[in-house]
């Protein structure tokens, strides 16, 4: 009915891998039964990595240079189609560009026009407060 006393389901758990093709680490007591030497040795090999990386970085540079200073010496012939897609494209970036410089140089005489009106109004609003000093000034003399 219920299942109650039934005998359950065993769960498989799969055993590890075993260990071949790993590298065997020492352990912290076999670091410190090596002698200084043995441990500037294995420093080496770190350092080892850092000069090949060098070397790496020193060949990447070299063939950019390379390319660099690579020079075409007979013509390149492109797709008519392809070059006029390109021809299109370095157009409508250069129209874009000239846009760009548009709206900045209207951008910067809206905020000079802006500054400019903002002045006019702080010296109104001075010649206002002056004004009103004055006033207040002469109805209130005692």
């Amino acid at each position: 009915m219920f299942n109650l006393f039934r005998k359950k389901n065993e769960l498989k758990i799969p055993l590890p891998p075993s260990g071949e093709g790993l590298p065997s680490f020492p352990s912290p007591k076999e670091l410190e039964k090596l002698s200084s030497e043995e441990l500037e040795e294995a420093a080496g090999a770190s350092l080892s990595m850092e000069e090949h990386k060098k070397r790496v970085v020193e060949k990447e540079k070299a063939e950019l240079a390379e390319l660099k200073e690579h020079h075409v010496t007979r013509p390149i012939f492109i797709h008519a189609p392809t070059y006029k897609h390109l021809v299109d494209e370095i157009g409508l970036m250069k129209a874009k560009i000239t846009d760009a410089d548009q709206i900045i140089l209207s951008l910067e005489n809206s905020k000079s026009d802006q500054d400019k009106a903002f002045r006019t109004w702080q010296s109104l609003i001075k010649e206002i407060h002056e004004k009103l000093i004055y006033a207040d000034g002469t109805l209130f003399k005692r």
